[in-house]
């Protein structure tokens, strides 16, 4: 794969991890542990979840619901 100034390689600074679903910060704290252990792994800081975060999923689940809903109903 080219990169933009035409090197054969990426080069990455880190990676993004998602959990499955939120977890309260006591109990992620072995998770967050055991990924600081990787080799490699310079920081592992906890982003908190948020009311703005469960809107944006909650819409977007209620909006394939929907189409899911009308495919099934309709046929489209």
């Amino acid at each position: 794969m080219r990169t933009p100034d035409g090197l054969d390689e990426w080069r990455l600074a880190g990676f993004a991890v998602t959990l499955a679903g939120d977890l309260r910060e006591d109990d992620a704290e072995p998770l967050r542990a055991a990924i600081a252990l990787v080799r490699g792994v310079a920081s592992v800081e906890p982003v908190p979840a948020d009311i703005t975060r469960h809107i944006v999923d909650e819409r977007a689940r209620s909006e394939l619901c929907g189409k899911l809903a009308t495919l099934l109903t309709d046929g489209k």
